[in-house]
């Protein structure tokens, strides 16, 4: 049996470039900067004709949204890896990006042209975790609950958001006040961000994993 500890929190969420379209005036001047950029990952080098089919239809329905606010939408564009797309999005190559919002926060810092005027918006966001685990049979398995158990405790487990934008998973870190109040905003499961998204199912995905990868490689070869 396979024992695991959740160790952090992060989020898949939306990273735009400094643009704003709540207004007819904004809108209009974000139509004359030119169409919307979206940049994705490849799932597989060298395919990019599979990556513009999977996102046809979404960038579609994106188009048909923005169109009345005089914004258009450019061809979709893909990246190699998630360093590429952190490059891309930092220079302002491509507008918007959905990726893990760790990396791509420490893009928020930059000066402008390598980052700078980026923002994130948590709402919509996957919540996801990772976890530590003893395989079955493990020689040190009361040694590694026991160093799970520290690194769980609030006060510990706090004090991976200090060094990069990934949330402790124990809630009650919060309460420690090891985490700078102003690093609140940028956290996934922060009392202010949490009920913008939701949490990924991990046990329906246990279950039904290896039906949903052959589901989409069936759809991916239409």
């Amino acid at each position: 049996m396979k024992r695991r500890s959740f160790v952090g929190i992060a989020s898949i969420s939306l990273f735009v470039a400094a643009l704003q379209m709540s207004s007819p005036g904004r809108a209009a001047a974000a139509a004359k900067r030119g169409p919307l950029r979206f940049g994705v990952i490849a799932l597989q080098a060298n395919e990019p004709d599979r990556m513009l089919r999977v996102y046809a239809g979404l960038l579609a329905q994106i188009s048909k949204r923005l169109a009345p606010h005089g914004l258009e939408v450019a061809p979709l564009t893909i990246a190699r890896d998630l360093p590429e797309l952190s490059r891309l999005l930092g220079r302002g190559e491509v507008d918007m990006v959905a990726a893990w919002n760790g990396r791509i926060q420490a893009l928020e810092n930059e000066p402008e042209g390598k980052g700078g005027k980026i923002k994130t918006t948590f709402n919509q966001q996957i919540i996801v975790s990772d976890s530590w685990m003893i395989p079955k049979g493990a020689p040190n398995r009361e040694l590694a609950l026991k160093a799970i158990a520290i690194m769980s405790r609030p006060e510990v487990n706090a004090r991976i958001s200090n060094y990069i934008n990934y949330a402790p998973s124990n809630t009650k870190s919060y309460d420690t006040g090891v985490i700078p109040k102003e690093k609140l905003p940028g956290l996934p499961n922060s009392p202010e961000n949490f009920e913008k998204g939701f949490v990924q199912n991990v046990s329906w995905w246990v279950n039904n994993a290896d039906a949903m990868v052959k589901r989409f490689d069936a759809f991916l070869q239409r």
